[in-house]
């Protein structure tokens, strides 16, 4: 690669739905995660009812002992995500935190988009949950009884 050459394309991830997840913007070295980070994420879930109390007290204290706290991240948002692919309805304050570590974003008015699965999810008529729209496979075929 030559000095004046940008490393823009190599940056870049790209979604299944085409969206842009990581750009070349952000500053390398970017994903060395802290403890505290960790810590401030999983404050932000005790909020939420669908993650048990239990669940955050573990990844507190894993995050304490563990020297790679990316790993602990992952695996929180890794379990985060196959809770999400079971259930069909999720408290509107779990869909909140989701909203501000970024793994849900707004589609439209009262509909988010999971980020990592491509599900989409709408604000209840009670405005107390969001419930699974439907859910895409790879070949972008929608299911709405899943």
């Amino acid at each position: 690669m030559r000095s004046d050459e940008s490393k823009f394309l190599e940056n870049l991830i790209v979604l299944k739905r085409g969206s842009i997840k990581v750009a070349s913007s952000q500053l390398p070295g970017k994903d060395a995660v802290t403890k505290q980070q960790v810590k401030k994420v999983l404050k932000t879930f005790e909020k939420s009812k669908d993650v048990p109390k239990q669940t955050l007290d573990q990844y507190k204290q894993r995050a304490e002992l563990d020297p790679n706290s990316k790993s602990v991240a992952q695996d929180f948002f890794n379990e985060l995500k196959k809770k999400r692919s079971e259930v069909q309805k999720i408290e509107l304050t779990t869909a909140k935190c989701l909203r501000q570590t970024g793994i849900f974003k707004i589609s439209s008015k009262n509909v988010y988009e999971d980020v990592e699965t491509g599900d989409f999810w709408k604000i209840s008529e009670d405005k107390k949950h969001v419930v699974r729209l439907f859910q895409e496979d790879d070949n972008g075929v929608s299911d709405r009884n899943k």
